[in-house]
């Protein structure tokens, strides 16, 4: 079974776990009642435990929140979630990923930032982002090259302040110059 298809399965099994009492939860942390019902489901439910940045839904474990790295859309035939994220209701600024196989929840924004020259928003928290309505992105992976990623972006816009200098001495210290370049004569011919 590929990855994708073991991400899609378990979070069909999370999102089938939710109960009522969840999305009141949701609803109490500020995300908004019609994002959160409208579309496909925006989040699961799943037994879970922690292992450094990573968890593994286990029966018996701590209960928690979970959502795809990938949003689904109406619009997409594709449920591949590229990796899931999951907190614990009680501390949702920490969250763990099931794999560790994506940057950014969310990436697509991202994407879009850089491409349409808009701006990004860059969310503290997976809950912060559920409470955007699912707009702009949230970092997942410590290491990401975000020069990289956010390099040919104008303008980010950020919930937290902590998380705006963050980003800023991240890139700041990712910024290389460029060797200097030089071109040989004889190599120049040979490559005409």
């Amino acid at each position: 079974m590929m990855l994708d298809d073991i991400l899609a399965d378990e979070f069909a099994a999370a999102a089938a776990a939710v109960k009522r009492e969840d999305f009141d939860y949701l609803r109490a942390q500020g995300v908004p009642r019609q994002w959160l019902w409208g579309g496909p489901m925006r989040f699961g439910i799943a037994e879970i435990i922690t292992s450094g940045p990573t968890y593994q839904p286990v029966r018996g474990g701590k209960r928690a929140v979970v959502v795809p790295a990938i949003p689904l859309r109406d619009d997409l035939l594709d449920d591949d979630p590229g990796d899931l994220i999951a907190w614990f209701p009680d501390n949702p600024s920490r969250w763990w990923c099931r794999y560790g196989t994506v940057p950014f929840l969310n990436y697509e924004a991202v994407e879009r930032a850089a491409f349409f020259h808009e701006p990004l928003s860059l969310w503290s928290s997976p809950t912060a982002w559920l409470q955007a309505s699912g707009r702009g992105a949230v970092i997942l992976e410590p290491n990401t090259h975000l020069s990289l990623w956010l390099g040919d972006i104008a303008t980010i816009e950020f919930d937290k302040a902590d998380l705006a200098r963050q980003v800023r001495a991240k890139m700041t210290a990712e910024e290389r110059r460029l060797p200097e370049f030089r071109v040989l004569a004889d190599t120049v011919e040979a490559a005409e």
